[in-house]
């Protein structure tokens, strides 16, 4: 499903790169990233008669993938780039990333560049690569009266960010409104790496407020070359809540993220609310599929 959640990362008058965060690898902590390259003929200074090769990206410093060489360059297009150039996979090692914020993960696009009748001339430019504060989460296993306790007793949860997202659905009457949200939210949960509990209901209680804990422990203690890259205290926790208000033909989600960083409760929170708009409403629509 995250195959559909492309996003540019580079352009300039002659190439474009886009990429595309997949799904992450728990036990080997990687995330594979599928990236391609294509052509650009209508930039200001764009030549369709000049030929583009070999292009590369050289990552930063501390960050490895397997498909790299042993420079840290990882190949996009080999040989002249044609309109647009197969997709090709690196798989990230998520060690160096310590935090789960917001990553602009910054890097060098390099090719070359003939103009028609001219000597190939070296281009290179800033590559920059968002990863979501989620990519680096992994779900915790607990139960509501765990969550509970652990609200009650941990110092670690002084960082909250609310936002509310509101969706209209012409046409859904309110039992079926009320009936997709344990699924929305659990699809939602799937793709940011946080383990999801939905609150008990009385009978009939599902057609007014519904109420989800979504769990998650940030990355382990380790040494980073990346700025910013500080590990949460021990026993640190994400705990988000979701309440669905379904309607007639609409829909509210508070969206509510606790953590012992602001940074960490805004980055989490923005990508959840974003990854909303796109289940209901975006790329990631059932009834888009």
């Amino acid at each position: 499903m995250q195959g559909r959640l492309w996003m540019s990362c580079y352009r300039d008058d002659h190439v474009g790169v886009y990429a595309c965060v997949r799904a992450k690898n728990l036990k080997k902590n990687t995330v594979r990233i599928d990236l391609r390259c294509e052509r650009v003929l209508d930039g200001s200074s764009s030549d369709p008669s000049a030929s583009v090769a070999d292009v590369v990206w050289q990552l930063p410093a501390g960050v490895t993938a397997q498909e790299a060489d042993g420079a840290g360059t990882l190949t996009l297009a080999q040989g002249p780039l044609q309109e647009r150039s197969a997709k090709v996979k690196c798989t990230l090692s998520l060690a160096p990333f310590l935090a789960p914020k917001l990553c602009q993960l910054a890097g060098e696009l390099r090719y070359s560049l003939a103009a028609s009748g001219a000597d190939a001339a070296p281009c290179t430019g800033a590559l920059d690569l968002k990863l979501p504060a989620t990519t680096f989460l992994a779900p915790a296993q607990m139960s509501e009266d765990d969550v509970a306790e652990y609200v009650h007793a941990s110092e670690l949860l002084g960082q909250q960010s609310a936002q509310v997202v509101s969706f209209a659905l012409p046409g859904r009457s309110l039992a079926a409104v009320a009936e997709s949200l344990p699924r929305l939210v659990g699809r939602c949960a799937g793709l940011t790496n946080l383990y999801g509990i939905q609150n008990q209901l009385p009978p009939g209680g599902e057609l007014k407020s519904q109420k989800f804990l979504l769990v998650a422990r940030p990355p382990g203690r380790g040494a980073s070359q990346l700025p910013g890259q500080e590990s949460l205290p021990d026993g640190a926790l994400i705990i988000c809540l979701c309440a669905g208000l379904p309607k007639d033909g609409a829909m509210d989600i508070r969206v509510t993220c606790k953590s012992c960083q602001k940074q960490v409760s805004d980055d989490i929170l923005a990508q959840l609310a974003n990854l909303f708009r796109e289940l209901v409403e975006g790329r990631l629509c059932e009834a888009a599929s």
